[in-house]
């Protein structure tokens, strides 16, 4: 794996599955798992998720990332841009959410994109605490094993994989219910190389 000074400068793209879900977690300076991947094996890990097909639509907790957005200093300057400017900042293959401010669609789209393949796709954050954890930013709407299994690049067999018994171990979970219902925060347990829910 990366050295852990190269790790706490970058923001690393990383994919696993707990209990057989595809996740997609951004490092945003944390740590990775030390056992999970060699370099060259993530690097080839990004390069197939970068040619995945977006077969989903997706969801974001709207309120949930509002909330967590005007917490801190995020993209201070954006309201400032013109349109045509901040549609460069967000890829074509992105359409841009209307709906959403412009901080949040800034903040999401990269995440968007991952739920779009299949992913749920996490941040890493620090609490209140300096605690380091991952939130859900987005989530594949009406996730189907089988769909993303048919997707030409699918990565399921080339990723780690953990266990949790406090996380889904079923797919209905994903489709159609309230995340308030199950968690969606979690810390790595390098030392175990495990993921805790909480």
């Amino acid at each position: 794996m990366y050295p852990l000074q190269y790790q706490a400068t970058h923001d690393i793209d990383w994919f696993a599955t707990i209990n057989e879900h595809p996740i997609h977690l951004a490092s945003n300076g944390g740590h990775l798992p030390f056992d999970s991947y060699t370099v060259s094996e993530l690097i080839a890990i990004q390069h197939k998720v970068a040619n995945m097909h977006s077969t989903f639509g997706y969801e974001i907790d709207e309120e949930y990332l509002r909330n967590y957005l005007d917490e801190g200093d995020f993209y201070f300057d954006i309201d400032e841009m013109s349109d045509e400017e901040f549609r460069m900042i967000i890829p074509e293959r992105i359409e841009i959410n209307r709906n959403y401010s412009r901080s949040l669609m800034a903040y999401t789209w990269s995440f968007i994109d991952m739920a779009m393949k299949g992913f749920l796709s996490f941040d890493r954050i620090k609490n209140e605490n300096g605690v380091d954890y991952y939130h859900l930013v987005a989530w594949p709407k009406n996730f189907d094993h089988d769909k993303f299994m048919r997707n030409e690049n699918s990565i399921f067999s080339d990723l780690h994989h953990y266990d949790n018994r406090k996380y889904p171990h079923n797919y209905r979970h994903l489709n159609g219910q309230n995340l308030d219902r199950w968690p969606y925060k979690m810390m790595l347990d390098l030392r175990n190389n495990r993921m805790l829910m909480f």
